[in-house]
């Protein structure tokens, strides 16, 4: 057929005849293995992978195709020539598909590849995690309990960083670089400094850390638990100041105004501080008894003792001088409480009765009677000296009106006996703390139970909450300082400070600091990083991605949906609800514009953060979604899969079928993914414990090569890859700069259509084969002629450089194949055989065997020593085959065919 440019030519040919068959001639030489079937006109340039992995074909629809050369599925469709598609290469590297079309113009299309550019093993477990450097020169990568921090640029480990307590889970690195953050199942963040030196440890209270995302432009982390809770942080973390107590604390007591602590321990001395620096105001003293009790009025002045003999006395904190003094009461003392105006003191005594002292004498005012066991603990409402809290071993949580001595309420539910009570500086809530572990916070007007604080790992101690009652600290039997949030009971963090039992802590006026005593001899002043919770999931969250505005984050979960919160009042500003089972992955791409997210249905969502619109809804995937990565410059989404491989999706389609435009083959489900800082750069990891790295990229035309002035037939790569020679019918060979885009010269190669191009095995030819039968060689350098090579009769169609590089075959309109010596042009062997035009010709990969096809469908093989036919098949009846092409292991052919199809055939 005779390239368009003849009325009889090739492709007006082609179109009037093509024929659709159901069935193969099969000959012994053979096999049909199947078709490539997707292109809606005729196929009419074939090319195979050097991987062999994939084929790309060239069609009359106007597009260019790549498919899985195994399974025969398209992987992708290259739009952007505008007219029929005649030619396709690849590239030596098979990082580049070349093409040539009617519309007059070679294309380059970056390809992403099929195997990694490399494999890094040695991973001790499962890679769980990865997070690359926001200047793309390091990577964390997280297995088992291990995190190794890798050079990017030498593709090797640099360092190994301490292990954490339990399996690691999650890591993520901040904007600045400054600092990595890794999350484990022991339910700790570590965090580290730019030289990995340690810089904190945040004990997260509730669930294991299975994501972490820093805020952009703000001091905060984010954290997905698998108690259903992300969790906002400040950093870096902040230690506690640490002050010297003097003694071990066993009494602690805090002025309801924040601005005095007292502590007393075994020494029997009461010691007096200022918490928001640790000054120490005043020592009262030594008592001669044990001190089993402390008070403070609300605003510090004035501090009421209790000592083992049964005395209560009053100091003044200023000057530790003592202005009351009681005689010896009935029972020892257990609790006090000082009224908020000073002017008495709530004594709690071990026979269950309450006795009311004058504070300014010391002498009883009144007894409350109606717990039936010792008193634990007292509180004086800060507002209303009339009203009394009273705790019990008896269990019970007692309201009282001091002023006539009767029980206003009851707070019932605790099951173990009450050891701490306080009531909040606006009066409203009341807190309790118990025996049984829990903490409770109750409305003080009616009794109803607002939050249980529980989760304690035995008594809870002491309970404190802070000036606006929205949170509370209680301690227990471990050496901890417990930091909760009131409103739904949930503990925002763990404050791990203490080497011993805490004797008790407050929160001070400004709600955030904390201030502890315990038995190790100290006293610790610090603000816990915990800043608020997100709660809404009714199930474990799986991933977490912050937006770029800062204001937003995202989370996956096992309740089948993405929430959006607000970063600054940990609202939801929306749920994202369409999954049908649990989401395990979320992203954000880097402009902000789109969220990403996919799990075990199956189904890659992509949304608008602005409206929450869903933009689009893949098509279903072989396998669910575990893990989701999206490119630096926003265009790419990375999707592992259960099944071992990672699916690259165009984020700017509409069209679930045009969406998915690559996979790669991966060993096992992949886990965790991550670009580098190049865009496409891609590491992938999973179960089998190995991480691959990728050279990606959207398929699509990265550059036009336009100066011909007429359709291209064919094209050529140079053997480094840095050249591309194209044939058109403009009668001229262009030889263009790969890397640039440019053209480098251009070569009026015949005196009339050029149809066929090559590059000699050295690249320091150009062969070159046209409509004047002709072919002609050329220095590759300069572009001049060398010599001519005479003897078809017809339009050489077609030529293939031999694996020796000594040889040239070229296939012609005369029906005949010709073998040619490179070095003078001199004609060693023609082929005779073929009955009609010689459309294309191949050498096997190891030079043995040539392949040529022909209009009317017939199919030969040929013995290159001997110069014989070995034997020959045709594709079906009126179907004409227009190309052909090896695969690498020299195995397998593909042919291009009029049907529309291309046709597989395995060598026997």
């Amino acid at each position: 057929m005779g390239r368009v440019v003849r009325t009889h030519g090739r492709i007006w040919g082609a179109l009037a005849t093509t024929v659709a068959t159901t069935g193969l001639a099969y000959a012994q030489q053979a096999a049909s293995v199947g078709t490539l079937d997707g292109h809606t006109d005729p196929v009419y340039g074939v090319a195979w992978s050097p991987d062999g992995k994939t084929i790309a074909t060239a069609g009359f629809d106007n597009t260019v195709r790549l498919w899985d050369a195994a399974t025969r599925k398209n992987l992708k469709v290259l739009d952007g020539h505008s007219k029929i598609v005649l030619g396709v290469a690849f590239s030596p590297d098979g990082s580049k598909l070349a093409s040539g079309s009617l519309d007059h113009s070679a294309r380059i299309w970056d390809l992403p590849p099929t195997a990694p550019a490399r494999t890094i093993d040695g991973n001790s477990g499962i890679v769980a995690a990865l997070a690359v450097k926001p200047d793309g020169k390091q990577a964390a990568v997280v297995s088992g309990k291990a995190v190794k921090v890798w050079d990017l640029a030498k593709g090797e480990a640099v360092k190994d960083l301490p292990e954490h307590a339990g399996d690691v889970l999650s890591a993520s690195w901040r904007q600045d670089g400054a600092q990595l953050a890794t999350g484990d199942k022991s339910r700790a963040i570590r965090l580290w400094k730019a030289d990995f030196a340690p810089e904190g440890v945040i004990e997260v209270p509730g669930g294991e850390v299975q994501g972490l995302a820093y805020v952009p432009g703000k001091p905060l982390l984010a954290s997905a638990g698998s108690d259903g809770l992300a969790r906002l942080w400040q950093i870096p973390p902040v230690a506690a100041k640490k002050i010297d107590a003097k003694a071990p604390a066993q009494v602690f007591a805090a002025s309801a105004d924040g601005t005095k602590v007292a502590t007393a321990g075994a020494d029997k001395i009461v010691r007096i501080w200022k918490p928001d620096d640790g000054a120490l105001v005043k020592e009262l003293p030594a008592a001669g008894q044990p001190v089993v009790a402390l008070a403070l009025k609300g605003d510090g002045a004035l501090i009421a003792v209790a000592t083992g003999d049964k005395i209560v006395q009053v100091f003044q904190t200023a000057d530790a001088k003592s202005t009351a003094k009681s005689a010896a009461l009935a029972s020892p003392v257990s609790a006090l409480s000082f009224r908020a105006d000073g002017q008495q003191v709530a004594v709690g005594g071990e026979d269950g009765v309450i006795q009311i002292l004058g504070a300014a004498d010391g002498k009883p005012v009144k007894e409350l009677k109606g717990h039936a066991a010792k008193l634990q603990a007292l509180g004086f409402h800060p507002g209303d000296g009339a009203q009394l809290v009273s705790g019990s071993a008896d269990k019970s949580v007692k309201l009282w009106n001091v002023n006539d001595a009767k029980v206003v309420r009851e707070f019932a539910g605790h099951g173990e006996p009450v050891v701490s009570v306080q009531i909040s500086r606006d009066g409203a809530r009341l807190a309790t703390g118990s025996a049984d572990k829990t903490a409770r916070v109750w409305s003080l007007a009616d009794a109803k139970l607002l939050a249980t604080l529980g989760g304690h790992p035995g008594a809870v101690s002491s309970v404190s909450l802070s000036a606006d009652g929205k949170r509370a600290v209680t301690t227990s039997t471990d050496a901890h300082v417990h930091y909760w949030e009131v409103d739904g009971g949930r503990e925002l963090q763990t404050v791990v400070e203490h080497q011993g039992a805490v004797a008790g802590a407050t929160i001070l006026a400004d709600n955030a600091t904390i201030l502890s005593a315990g038995a190790d001899g100290s006293l610790r002043i610090g603000k816990p990083s915990a800043v608020r919770i997100f709660a809404g999931h009714e199930g474990p969250i799986q991933a977490i991605a912050a937006h770029p505005n800062g204001a937003w984050l995202f989370t996956a979960s096992n309740d089948k949906s993405v929430r959006q919160f607000d970063v600054e009042t940990g609202a939801v500003v929306r749920t994202l609800a369409g999954h049908g089972d649990v989401v395990r992955a979320v992203v954000v791409t880097a402009d902000g514009a789109k969220v990403v997210s996919g799990g075990d249905d199956k189904i890659v969502r992509v949304w608008n953060p602005v409206d929450g619109k869903l933009l689009l809804t893949s098509a279903p995937l072989p396998a669910a979604v575990l893990a989701l990565a999206s490119s630096h410059d926003g265009k790419l989404a990375a999707v592992g899969l259960a099944d071992g491989s990672t699916r690259l999706f165009d984020l700017a389609a509409t069209d679930p079928a045009k969406a998915e435009i690559r996979s790669l083959p991966g060993a096992g489900p992949i886990r965790a993914l991550v670009f580098t800082a190049d865009p496409r750069g891609l590491w992938t990891a999973g179960t089998d414990k190995a991480i691959r790295v990728w050279n990606v990229g959207a398929a699509d035309a990265a550059k036009t090569l336009a100066g011909h002035t007429q359709q291209v037939y064919g094209v050529a790569w140079s053997p480094d890859g840095a050249q591309l020679a194209s044939a058109a019918a403009d009668k001229s060979v262009r030889q263009w700069d790969v890397a640039k885009g440019t053209q480098i010269r251009e070569i009026k190669a015949h005196a009339n259509v050029v149809y066929a191009v090559a590059y000699s095995r050295k690249g320091d030819l150009l062969l070159t084969g046209g409509d004047d039968g002709l072919v002609k060689y050329w220095n590759a350098a300069d572009g001049k002629e060398l010599r001519v090579s005479k003897g078809h009769g017809a339009p050489v169609y077609s030529l293939s450089v031999h694996p020796d590089g000594a040889r040239v075959a070229s296939g012609s309109v005369d029906k005949t194949i010709r073998i040619w010596n490179i070095a003078d042009g001199k004609e060693l062997n023609k082929l005779d055989g073929h009955p009609d035009d010689v459309y294309s010709v191949a050498f096997s990969p190891d030079g043995k065997l040539l392949v040529s096809v022909g209009w009317g469908g017939s199919i030969f093989f040929w013995d290159v020593a001997t110069a014989k036919a070995l034997g020959s098949q045709k594709l079906p009846q009126g179907v004409m085959a227009y190309n052909v092409a090896w695969s690498p292991d020299g195995k397998s052919i593909v042919v291009a065919g009029s049907n529309d199809k291309a046709h597989i055939f395995k060598l026997p």
